[in-house]
């Protein structure tokens, strides 16, 4: 250990950043808020302004998520998930503080997968509150144990 005398070099680490809000006008805009999130900025935020239609583009999930959803009443179109693993669906995985608002999956979807899976949220944990306020879901939601339309599991 140092000598009371001798300085201690402390690392230097960068303070947590806000979460930015996406303004996400189109798919590609979406591809980037989800590259972001999926990139370890999970608490970003979505301010979707228009229906998003994935009609032959492959729709990547949010692997964990934390931050808020904005749909404005528009729709997501089109998304095809196709996969035997567990927590799938729009959101792979969910924590505390979640909300999403004002957006409709639409009876174009289809989500596929394993046990926990569901339209907006394959898996949810932690103590925290998560909030759907004026959301729909029409899509085709096919998986094993605990499927389900919005939220296919919750672990406290």
């Amino acid at each position: 250990p140092p000598s009371a005398t001798e300085a201690i070099e402390m690392p230097v680490v960068d303070a947590p950043q806000p979460p930015t809000t996406h303004n996400i006008a189109s798919v590609a805009d979406w591809q980037a808020f989800a590259a972001a999130v999926n990139g370890g900025a999970i608490a970003d935020n979505a301010n979707i302004t228009a229906d998003l239609d994935f009609d032959g583009v492959d729709y990547t999930p949010l692997y964990m998520y934390l931050g808020t959803i904005d749909g404005n009443g528009h729709k997501i179109k089109n998304v095809t998930i196709a996969s035997s693993e567990d927590n799938q669906g729009l959101i792979r995985n969910a924590s505390d503080g979640v909300t999403i608002k004002n957006l409709v999956i639409d009876s174009s979807c289809e989500i596929t997968g394993g046990d926990y899976t569901g339209g907006f949220i394959g898996h949810a944990v932690g103590s925290g509150e998560i909030r759907f306020i004026n959301c729909g879901n029409e899509a085709k939601i096919k998986g094993g144990k605990n499927t389900a339309g919005f939220i296919a599991a919750v672990k406290r």
